[in-house]
């Protein structure tokens, strides 16, 4: 079961919690973005043991430097600080790994065999609309025991699958607006409590409006 999370407002965003010292928001934050961490180390071609070892590496960096983080401007978000880290960190561990190749004797093929994959390939999961889905997808059972199966149904074929508004109220057979009420609701409970680490949609899309006028 994912992190259970208040829906009373909170005079500081969850970043600048944890950055004042609050046990309770790092972990909240960890426990959301670590899986998918793992999930992108393994797309690159590491291990299972190796991806636990990476993201232990990252999340322990970003703990020790989260007093560091600013998002100041577009581009300069958790997604991104995140994959920085991991890069140096993948940089460290393939380095340590080629070094102790050499040592035991191995072949230069060997050698050849460990080399740096770029985090930043899109490949990794790492665009935005992947990762945006998949933090979505972690991070809404902080908020699932507030909500029903059928709101949730509704929030994921509009957010996740990209339905058109039109499109899943006729699935559900429910009012336009009312759809809409539902995933701006959700968003809204979600950015709440991660608004400042996630990558979340805008309220209405470039869809819902050009629906809305036709």
């Amino acid at each position: 079961m994912g992190p259970t999370l208040s829906d009373g407002s909170t005079s500081m965003t969850l970043i600048a919690r944890a950055q004042d010292g609050d046990p309770d928001a790092w972990n909240k934050i960890a426990e959301v973005y670590a899986p998918l961490v793992h999930a992108r180390c393994q797309r690159l071609g590491f291990t299972v043991e190796e991806a636990d070892d990476l993201s232990q590496d990252v999340f322990f960096g970003a703990f020790r430097n989260l007093g560091q983080f600013r998002k100041e401007k577009p581009g300069h978000g958790f997604r991104n600080w995140l994959r920085t880290i991991l890069k140096h960190k993948i940089i460290d561990f393939v380095e340590r790994r080629q070094h102790e190749v050499r040592a035991a004797g191995g072949s230069t093929a060997q050698q050849r065999q460990l080399q740096i994959p770029d985090p930043f390939d899109d490949e990794a999961g790492w665009e935005a609309q992947q990762w945006q889905n998949d933090t979505l997808k972690s991070a809404i059972p902080a908020i699932q025991a507030s909500i029903d199966e059928r709101t949730w149904q509704v929030f994921e074929r509009l957010v996740l699958e990209d339905r058109s508004v039109r499109e899943v109220a006729e699935e559900f057979g429910m009012r336009e607006g009312t759809v809409r009420q539902v995933k701006h609701k959700l968003l809204k409970k979600l950015r709440k409590q991660f608004g400042d680490v996630m990558d979340l949609p805008e309220g209405t899309t470039k869809k819902e409006s050009d629906e809305s006028v036709s």
